[in-house]
């Protein structure tokens, strides 16, 4: 506003600089105003701050204050005034606007298990953090919001499931008031058990093994030892003579199993996915918590009688295989996907049965076991014959080894891409492929392989109860039954399974488990950088201009600005924005990058603005009251607003009842009746007194201002007696 006339005009600090520090310190700079004797620091969002130039802020030819307590993400304005001694009016700098730096989340946000159903939280300190929050979801336990004074947090008595968490600060600023930090990207930590499923055939099963021998009994173990939390007892549903698909007339036989020792068609593979995953067997766990299972098959589709005749056409063989571990193992591995959402998969490869190192002596058995006729003379005929088929039939071993491992590959190749509906992983299957040696076949010298159980001499670790399983089908078992290790994994072999499924879990999904079951797992930071270059602001509204970059110095990055909700424009382009209707203190102000988190800022509309200014005269009051920016000093146009009480009638016994609330234009002339006269009532005591008026100012664009009128003129200050207080007292003089 212009000075009156007559009044010399101060100079206004020049050179004025606004300089976050921190998301709450502002830094405010200027030069000198010859003469001053005091300044005034005027800010969005906060009253003034009044100092005398002597007061110890000048530094060197500078003044220097820091503004402690702002709110983060807002754009500030600030103007200095230069105060002097009369007549010399005050001179006010040109409004700098400065956007403060968000409250970013606390860096290395890190969860670990910590004991049993226990999750340790742990962060580094922000510098204007007063306290902490962290957001706990998921589980079995409800949504919590845990308050942090300290920087670590240990979430204790947690049921079995899988949280996620979540942390920012809460900054309290100068008024008192607080106000939230941004998010942290989640962590995310499990404290369930480890939950591994089998499904397959006998290889799978662990054929002739006692359960601690058995391969996916052994990978179990090392998962506990390396994820240090509990790990479930293997789910089983793989079992000996499993093939993948019912043959038509035999579906009706899936609902029944016999031990796992006993080769049975049923229940197959894929129906064996479909028990795992029910949520109508007992204890069973859900689909959803399954995190490795453990899968093979094939092998029965096409026979190991198959393998071992020594048949000449091994275009058959070939064809045969790719069919059932190529095309048949794609839909059972789909199936496995579609029922284990969250589960990685490992298929178990199979292994040459017989070698050109295999035994002679103990192939004269297998020859027996696919109907071969062996001549009587084992040294003349036999032997050679038996050489003959060994040759033979070992290269139709490699023949089998070759295309199912292939053709598995295949499958798994197959699937980690295949889009499926509700899929929301991908690459989740890995084939364990065995590579033994020549002399790791049947009979072998370093076997991995069970001979036909012949006890006393040759038998598996489960032979006896396997016969017993066996007697129950039949009075007599059959030597099917009976002999159903020969040329299954041994304890060697089984070994050897258990330790290529270790490496490949190893290279492709231990450390996801890790961070899962275990961690430390980290919320991955987010160096998003937002900057704003204001222009000019009116009493409308201004003007900005928003970037955001990864990090202060990185390249510009495409995106988008929404203010209040509504689009406003895209990054990197002047966008214009008008402050709304109803007196609201803030815009709302949005930046959203692909790929990144949203980034929030405030545009203030200046809460502390409006100066009033009011001229009033006479009894009844005349006045005029005038509103201007106290940070542009350009006068507003609004409406006034005048609160009188009026006496009420006289059966009220004399309470001041109904309010005239007289109205006007700011700037124009408002007559009103003065604020608290009223006629004298019977029986009442009288004393002289003053009494002011209250008003209200209302600019659009800005929030109300109050004001009370000048006491001056003479009222009369009554005071209501009850009947059996009254005395009548002389008139006392007012003071």
């Amino acid at each position: 506003m212009a000075p009156a006339i007559g009044l010399a005009a101060g100079l206004a600090p020049t050179n004025v600089t606004v300089t976050p520090v921190t998301p709450t310190i502002l830094r405010i700079e200027w030069s000198p105003s010859p003469g001053a004797v005091r300044y005034r620091i005027s800010r969005s969002g906060a009253p003034d701050t009044t100092f005398e130039a002597n007061a110890g802020f000048l530094q060197g030819n500078r003044f220097d204050y820091g503004d402690v307590g702002r709110k983060p993400a807002t754009l500030h304005t600030y103007t200095v005034t230069a105060e002097f001694p009369p007549p010399t009016s005050a001179g006010r700098s040109a409004p700098v606007q400065v956007l403060t730096p968000p409250a970013l989340p606390p860096q290395n946000f890190t969860a670990a298990a910590s004991g049993a159903n226990a999750v340790m939280l742990t962060w580094t300190a922000r510098p204007e953090a007063a306290s902490y929050r962290i957001i706990r979801n998921g589980g079995n336990a409800p949504a919590a919001v845990l308050s942090v004074t300290a920087l670590s947090y240990i979430d204790r008595g947690l049921p079995p499931g899988r949280y996620s968490y979540i942390v920012y600060s809460v900054i309290r600023l100068a008024s008192g008031e607080e106000v939230n930090g941004e998010l942290s990207n989640p962590v995310t930590i499990t404290t369930r058990p480890f939950n591994i499923v089998a499904i397959g055939d006998s290889v799978m099963w662990g054929q002739g093994l006692l359960g601690p021998h058995k391969f996916a009994t052994k990978v179990r173990d090392w998962l506990a030892g390396q994820l240090g939390t509990a790990v479930a007892p293997v789910n089983w549903k793989a079992h000996s003579g499993a093939v993948t698909y019912p043959e038509p007339d035999r579906a009706t036989q899936e609902d029944s199993s016999f031990d796992g020792e006993v080769p049975s068609d049923w229940p197959t593979i894929s129906h064996q996915i479909s028990l795992a995953s029910s949520a109508a067997m007992p204890d069973q766990v859900p689909a959803s918590d399954v995190d490795l299972v453990l899968i093979n098959g094939c092998a029965n589709n096409l026979g190991i009688l198959t393998v071992l005749s020594p048949s000449p056409d091994d275009s058959a063989l070939r064809r045969d295989t790719r069919a059932v571990c190529g095309a048949g193992m794609t839909n059972v591995l789909r199936e496995a996907v579609e029922h284990f959402p969250n589960a990685k998969i490992i298929v178990s490869g199979y292994f040459p049965y017989i070698s050109t190192e295999s035994a002679l002596d103990k192939l004269l058995p297998v020859m027996g076991v696919v109907g071969l006729v062996v001549p009587p003379d084992p040294l003349i005929g036999g032997l050679i014959v038996t050489a003959s088929y060994r040759a033979r039939v070992a290269a139709r071993s490699d023949v089998f080894f070759q295309e199912s491992n292939s053709s598995l590959q295949s499958a798994v190749d197959t699937l980690n891409g295949m889009p499926l509906p509700g899929r929301s992983k991908f690459n989740q299957i890995r084939l364990a492929r065995l590579n033994p040696a020549a002399n790791n076949s049947y009979a072998g010298s370093e076997s991995w392989q069970w001979l036909i159980p012949a006890p006393p001499f040759a038998q598996d670790e489960v032979y006896d109860h396997r016969r017993s399983e066996c007697a129950k089908l039949l009075p007599r078992p059959t030597l099917m039954c009976l002999q159903a290790s020969m040329g299954h994994p041994n304890v060697a072999g089984a070994q050897a399974y258990a330790d290529v499924i270790r490496s490949v879990a190893a290279q492709a999904f231990l450390q996801e488990w890790k961070n899962e079951y275990a961690g430390p797992v980290r919320a991955t930071e987010d160096s998003l950088a937002i900057t704003v270059q204001p222009g000019p602001s009116t009493q409308e509204g201004g003007t900005i201009l928003v970037n955001a970059s990864d990090g202060p110095v990185g390249p510009p990055l495409q995106g988008t600005v929404q203010l209040n909700g509504v689009p406003a424009g895209r990054l990197g382009t002047e966008m214009r924005y008008a402050f709304p209707q109803d007196n609201p203190t803030e815009i709302l102000a949005r930046v959203d990058v692909a790929g990144r988190r949203s980034r929030t800022f405030s545009i203030p509309v200046r809460t502390q603005s409006i100066a009033v200014n009011l001229v009033n005269s006479g009894d009844p009051r005349t006045t005029v009251v005038t509103a201007t920016d106290a940070v542009t000093g350009e006068l507003l146009g609004g409406t006034v607003r005048i609160q009188t009480p009026v006496q009420s009638p006289p059966s009220s016994a004399g309470r001041l009842g109904i309010v005239r609330q007289p109205s006007g234009p700011t700037g124009q002339p408002l007559t009103y009746p003065s604020c608290g006269r009223i006629a004298q009532l019977p029986n009442v005591t009288k004393a002289s007194g003053l009494a002011p008026c209250v008003g209200s100012v209302r600019v659009p664009y800005y929030p109300d201002a109050a004001f009370q009128d000048a006491i001056g003129a003479l009222i009369d200050n009554v005071t209501i007696q009850r009947p059996g207080e009254i005395v009548n007292r002389p008139l006392t003089p007012a003071k």
